[in-house]
């Protein structure tokens, strides 16, 4: 840096800390901008989207209800005037075609809400069930000759409750069916 004979800085080298300070500004504003750039993509847009369409369901909503009223006042034009106040106390009264139209799309809409989760409750039903079979139909084959033995020496370990052979069941039998007889 070069100073004139006051101690001021002469131009030129005014010139380049200008510019270097100008450099240095635009690197820093350009890292922000980054920044706040990579910070806006992992934000999740999914509430920005649904208030847009929020939004834009409102909009329609209030498109319908400017075109209702254009046209009550364009009937309230063409009238004579002893019938507007006649016409406005049957409007008031009436109820508005579009409220009826909503009111209808509107149970449109929750009666396929329930067709769809009276439909994935029994796909989620079946599901469980056809697990639930699955796991005890299938039964590995290593469990299944444990069970088998289990059975087996529970067979064999069983004791009879009847004490008499059956020969001496047979006799009782006969006595008993001759007693009948005679």
């Amino acid at each position: 840096m070069s100073y004139s004979s006051d101690g001021e800085l002469d131009q030129q080298s005014a010139a380049i800390r200008i510019q270097a300070w100008w450099r240095k500004e635009m690197r820093n504003d350009l890292k922000k901008a980054e920044e706040q750039y990579r910070i806006f993509e992992r934000r999740p847009m999914q509430p920005v989207r649904l208030k847009t369409s929020q939004l834009i369901d409102r909009l329609e909503q209030l498109r319908k209800e400017k075109r209702l009223e254009q046209v009550k006042y364009e009937r309230i034009m063409n009238l004579p005037a002893r019938k507007v106040n006649d016409f406005l106390a049957d409007e008031q009264w009436a109820p508005e075609e579009a409220k009826i139209e909503e009111n209808r799309e509107g149970q449109r809409r929750e009666e396929a809400a329930k067709q769809i989760q009276k439909a994935f409750r029994a796909y989620s039903c079946r599901q469980k069930a056809g697990q639930y079979l699955k796991n005890i139909q299938h039964i590995p084959l290593k469990r299944r000759l444990e069970l088998i033995e289990e059975i087996n020496e529970r067979i064999t370990s069983r004791k009879t409750w009847n004490r008499c052979s059956v020969k001496e069941i047979e006799t009782e039998v006969r006595k008993e069916s001759w007693d009948i007889i005679n």
